[in-house]
């Protein structure tokens, strides 16, 4: 593979990534509050929460995300969905499916020194961070894979 080719596959990959975070409203895709809020439980617990329901969790963690999905139009496109509602229930219950304890944590830890970086900002500033970190990482898998690609095709090499 040609090493032109190979940074252009990486920079389509990049414009593709920050494409994605331009066009699609922070919170907005189906898992996306349920990803933030691994990485944030991760911090602020200090260890992998565990699977058990309603027991990980943290309220004003919670309703920080419903109320930055409510800011940037979540309504508008999960028009089914009070976060008001949502926020106000004891515990308050997260817009979105919970992956805290759900997913293997590698790809959370991985994140985990870019919210430290931003945690004592906005949620919305610790979202596009997380967000451009993703797409950075998305990059590293797209030349992990490449390489790999070019190895297996080339088979084995002697010195």
């Amino acid at each position: 593979m040609s090493r032109p080719f190979l940074l252009a596959l990486l920079a389509l990959t990049l414009v593709r990534e920050l494409v994605y975070i331009a066009v699609t409203p922070p919170f907005q895709g189906p898992d996306e509050p349920g990803h933030f809020e691994y990485v944030a439980l991760i911090y602020r617990l200090g260890r992998i929460p565990q699977r058990l329901p309603n027991t990980e969790i943290d309220p004003a963690l919670i309703r920080a995300i419903n109320a930055a999905a409510g800011a940037q139009r979540f309504g508008i496109f999960h028009p089914t969905v009070s976060l008001r509602r949502l926020s106000e229930q004891e515990p308050p219950v997260l817009a979105g499916p919970r992956e805290a304890g759900y997913q293997r944590p590698t790809y959370y830890l991985l994140l985990l020194p870019v919210y430290a970086l931003f945690s004592g900002a906005d949620v919305l500033t610790q979202y596009y961070a997380l967000a451009v970190a993703s797409s950075l990482l998305a990059v590293v898998t797209v030349l992990a894979a490449a390489l790999a690609t070019v190895r297996i095709v080339r088979g084995p090499t002697h010195a």
